[in-house]
């Protein structure tokens, strides 16, 4: 039965267009192909395999008679076929115009061949990446037929656009089992973080009772001085928790969170607070080392730098210069080196300078002038 080239042109082209085929839905994708193919082929059986990792045996995933329409998927074993098998581990086209004696497929004959009626087969393998991954098979069950080169070139490109419907459907499988791995781990990100949440706010609100119930002036201010280390930490896990990225901050935006919590306390004491910000990424780490050193030093400031009651400055300036970050605390209150020198803060300050593997310096001229410089990675 001689076939039309055209009809293979136009099932390429409608098959190579088909929204079934783009977007992966895998079953509707097979059985259209399956009846494109087969009426352009002239064929009365069609059937696509997927051959497993160990090549011990093929299981149909579309299984066509044109009399019935879809049939039940079938599975064959090397066992009892290893000829066949061993033909197809080849990754040959198998063609036979007498399957039922053909030596290539014979002994498919009284398990397959027969029962099915079938007389003249073209199997044409499908690969994906080099590796032959299933087989197409064409059945002719009318009449003997010697397949031509059109026809197996036409077996050939089927075989293509079958190896693309299964990349699509893998890939879109993949994504969605990515999808739902992320999804998963965004719930339970979200769990740890508001457990995290909910044991900040549980060990501040022990530091405040033992805040209140210190006995002098001095211990209560230890614990005051813990409860704004904690906030500025808090600060930094609230921001990365509310972010896009879960291992940098936004330090611009940090800054100005935690300079916010000082602004009522600065307000009261006739202090005006400036910043000077450059947008910025940072690593959590970083992050968290850096607004601590400026939690401490505004800290510092507030308590040792001012005795008059107006014209009172604090700036806090953030820069980046290429990969390096300069970050600055300013007043205009009067010089305490020394003072401020011995104070735990600024052993603090200078810990975390090196945890950063960065330098702090100190300058005493019209105010105190603190500043850290750090690489940004």
């Amino acid at each position: 039965m001689p076939t039309d080239p055209a009809l293979f042109r136009q099932a390429e082209d409608r098959l190579y267009r088909s929204q079934h085929l783009r977007e992966g839905r895998f079953d509707e994708a097979i059985r259209e192909i399956i009846e494109v193919v087969s009426a352009a082929m002239q064929v009365e059986r069609m059937n696509i395999w997927r051959i497993d990792e160990n090549f011990r045996s093929i299981s149909s995933i579309g299984n066509y008679d044109i009399k019935t329409g879809m049939l039940p998927n079938l599975t064959l074993h090397r066992n009892t076929m290893p000829e066949y098998f061993g033909l197809l581990e080849s990754a040959e086209i198998i063609v036979t115009a007498d399957s039922a004696h053909d030596p290539k497929t014979r002994e498919l004959a009284e398990g397959y061949i027969v029962p099915n009626g079938i007389i003249s087969m073209m199997d044409v393998p499908i690969r994906i990446e080099g590796r032959m991954i299933g087989v197409v098979c064409f059945e002719e069950t009318k009449q003997r037929r010697d397949w031509s080169v059109e026809e197996r070139q036409f077996g050939i490109s089927v075989a293509q656009i079958i190896a693309l419907t299964l990349e699509t459907h893998t890939r879109r499988q993949t994504q969605k089992h990515l999808e739902a791995a992320l999804a998963e781990k965004q719930l339970l990100l979200r769990e740890v973080n508001h457990r995290v949440k909910n044991n900040f706010d549980l060990i501040s609100d022990i530091l405040r009772l033992h805040a209140e119930a210190a006995r002098d002036e001095y211990h209560r201010q230890l614990f005051d001085d813990c409860l704004a280390r904690l906030s500025s930490i808090g600060t930094t896990h609230r921001l990365l928790y509310q972010g896009d990225s879960i291992s940098t901050v936004n330090f611009r935006d940090f800054l100005l969170d935690l300079c916010s919590t000082y602004r009522p306390l600065l307000s009261d004491a006739g202090i005006k607070l400036i910043t000077l910000l450059d947008p910025m990424m940072l690593p959590m780490s970083k992050a968290v080392c850096a607004g601590l050193v400026v939690n401490e030093l505004l800290s510092n400031a507030v308590k040792h730098a001012f005795d008059k009651k107006e014209n009172n400055t604090i700036t806090v300036k953030l820069q980046q210069f290429a990969n390096k970050v300069s970050l600055k605390v300013s007043d205009n209150g009067r010089q305490n080196g020394d003072k401020i020198k011995n104070s735990t803060g600024l052993s603090l300050v200078s810990e975390l300078a090196e945890r950063l593997e960065g330098s702090l310096e100190q300058e005493n001229g019209n105010g105190n002038h603190f500043t850290l410089k750090f690489v940004m990675n």
